[in-house]
């Protein structure tokens, strides 16, 4: 749904259109925090060889059990999690989002002396997209529109921590004998995820920052034939 001026000056109409439950007290902080808790708790153990896989499977579930406590609580699963209301500038933003994400792509396999463009596109490159995109949809969607009692900033810097610290025990305890540049990996982590933050609240929408996160991974990952290590295996 395109917004008009029309639109934005009937007040029936933008209720419709709008959620006050999201952000609306420190329950839905505390909730958002618990879905970020979960979420870092299935990582952290999702490969670890010395513990039982049922503790990253309780995180996994304790972030399920926080997603749908909200969406019992909002009028709108659509805004809670950033995919509405969408706007003319939606289209914009996305595209910009896209471009920003394919820069940052080249700008990566630079950094890891591979060449600026991949060469091919295999098996790997759409899965990547799509949890790349899954993430967008948690922490700038949900978390960012959940935690809105702390302010824009608040709220970028708070989905920005918690992505940041799910990346983190992702690559915390590998399952194989490899070779981590953990600081750059949290460093990376928390700068793009300001960035695509403040896509997300310029844009009024996750789209943006799920285009450039979705950009992003199939310019890195497209030459893969299967899933790395750190994949939810």
């Amino acid at each position: 749904m395109f917004l008009t001026e029309k639109t934005r000056s009937n007040p029936s109409t933008m209720a419709a259109t709008s959620d006050k439950s999201p952000g609306a007290g420190w329950l839905d902080v505390g909730e958002a925090a618990v879905a970020g808790a979960g979420m870092v708790v299935f990582a952290l153990f999702a490969h670890s060889l010395s513990a039982p896989f049922a503790l990253s499977a309780a995180g996994l579930t304790l972030t399920a059990a926080a997603l749908v406590q909200a969406v019992v609580r909002s009028r709108s699963p659509l805004i809670l999690f950033g995919l509405a209301p969408v706007a003319r500038k939606t289209v914009l933003y996305a595209v910009l989002g896209a471009a920003l994400g394919l820069a940052l792509g080249v700008g990566y396999r630079w950094h890891i002396g591979a060449p600026p463009l991949p060469e091919a596109f295999k098996g790997f490159a759409l899965l990547a997209a799509l949890i790349g995109s899954a993430e967008e949809v948690l922490y700038r969607g949900y978390v960012q529109e959940r935690v809105r009692r702390l302010g824009p900033v608040g709220a970028v810097a708070c989905a920005a921590i918690l992505h940041t610290a799910y990346k983190s025990a992702l690559f915390a305890l590998p399952g194989e004998a490899v070779t981590i540049n953990f600081t750059f990996i949290v460093a990376a982590t928390f700068v793009g995820g300001l960035a695509f933050g403040v896509l997300r609240e310029l844009s009024g929408n996750v789209l943006a920052p799920l285009a450039a996160h979705a950009a992003f991974d199939l310019v890195v990952y497209a030459e893969l034939a299967a899933a790395p290590w750190w994949v939810w295996s």
